[in-house]
């Protein structure tokens, strides 16, 4: 994430990064030293809930860089907050991108930076289409509820029984 941005951040001086999560940091800040961006790159360490769910309602785009993961989660918490999400083109952050609306790119740095620089462009230059995005992102998870969930298993279950019971009789 932070090569993209680095590529990203020479285009377009106005942009920032905000860093969520807990791990070890040491070699990521310095990084962000070593390149000129600590003044552009924000580490907010492990965070409640309640402040993870703001931040991903206040972010432009919420990026995953993922390159192993079951289902991407966070993809449906921003979404659930109105925020896009830009991810790594693997199998759990497709998944859960597609479902939502959201894009996809290649794991490699380069072509991440091209695809915010896209995202940044619609922010600042088509700011209605961007805004069309985000209700939209938005919309899609209405459809992910437990209840709804719950309901769906038990119905798949309730049949599966019926047709063992079909073939027993």
């Amino acid at each position: 994430m932070l090569k993209a941005f680095q590529l990203l951040a020479r285009e377009r001086p106005g942009c920032q990064l905000w860093i969520s999560g807990g791990g070890d940091q040491v070699e990521l800040r310095a990084f962000c030293t070593a390149h000129g961006l600590d003044d552009r790159v924000t580490f907010f360490g492990r965070t409640s809930d309640t402040m993870k769910l703001d931040l991903m309602r206040r972010a432009t785009v919420l990026c995953s860089t993922s390159v192993k993961e079951g289902w991407g989660l966070v993809v449906t918490e921003a979404n659930s907050m109105g925020t896009p999400a830009l991810v790594y083109d693997i199998d759990g952050l497709r998944s859960a991108s597609k479902a939502g609306g959201n894009w996809t790119v290649e794991p490699a740095p380069r072509a991440l930076a091209e695809r915010l620089r896209d995202i940044h462009d619609l922010f600042t230059r088509a700011r209605s289409d961007y805004d069309a995005w985000c209700r939209n992102v938005h919309a899609t998870t209405r459809r992910f509820s437990f209840d709804r969930c719950y309901r769906e298993f038990l119905a798949i279950i309730d049949g599966r029984r019926d047709e063992e019971q079909r073939r027993a009789g």
